[in-house]
């Protein structure tokens, strides 16, 4: 009878710690976080997934941002982990930087490093346009057949996230002050020729 109630405890704390473990969602973030760039220039974004404690096969995501701000050059996939010869099954990924959105990015893999170590999924190369701060935010993508393009661990099991939103900070190309000093020469020259008519 104590072996049973002992078993019973056991397969209790076991389910808790399931549970708990199970709640802890993991994470698709951007780095660097609240970076800057100058208008004109471009800047490397990573999208990068953290507290994946069973690993993953990888999944879908979208990216949002303001167009007025930013505009995306070019994604890079190949920086994920794996073969990525699924990744595109099913998936039609659409670059719109009129409406500032990447949809429906995916990657898919069979690799097999250390569960809980921080990964990158795609690098994102931006070009600033206009001094501003712009929010980026990654959310899940879907398939061509409208269904989503769930994430899941080695089991299978479709794994809980939570995107991590940022901003990339557009700043203004600063005027060198070789060109105040000409214009400042400039503007004087022209005073002295207006004295001299009068």
């Amino acid at each position: 009878m104590k072996f049973v109630a002992k078993l019973l405890s056991a397969l209790a704390f076991a389910g808790l710690m399931a549970s708990s473990s199970a709640s802890q969602a993991a994470i698709i973030s951007f780095t660097p976080d609240n970076a800057s760039v100058a208008a004109g220039d471009t800047i490397q974004i990573k999208l990068v997934g953290s507290d994946f404690s069973n690993g993953t096969y990888g999944g879908g995501l979208s990216v949002s941002w303001d167009a007025s701000l930013l505009s995306l050059q070019s994604y890079d996939t190949s920086v994920f982990p794996g073969d990525l010869g699924l990744a595109d099954v099913g998936v039609n990924t659409v670059v719109d930087n009129n409406a500032g959105t990447l949809s429906n990015l995916s990657v898919a893999s069979f690799f097999d490093g250390a569960p809980n170590a921080s990964f990158d999924i795609a690098v994102l190369t931006f070009k600033g346009l206009a001094a501003g701060t712009s929010a980026l935010q990654a959310s899940l993508g879907q398939f061509t057949s409208g269904f989503d393009n769930v994430w899941t661990d080695y089991n299978n099991d479709v794994i809980s996230l939570q995107f991590a939103p940022s901003s990339l900070n557009v700043t203004a190309v600063p005027v060198p002050g070789a060109a105040w000093l000409f214009g400042s020469v400039l503007l004087g020259g022209l005073g002295a020729v207006r004295r001299q008519r009068a």
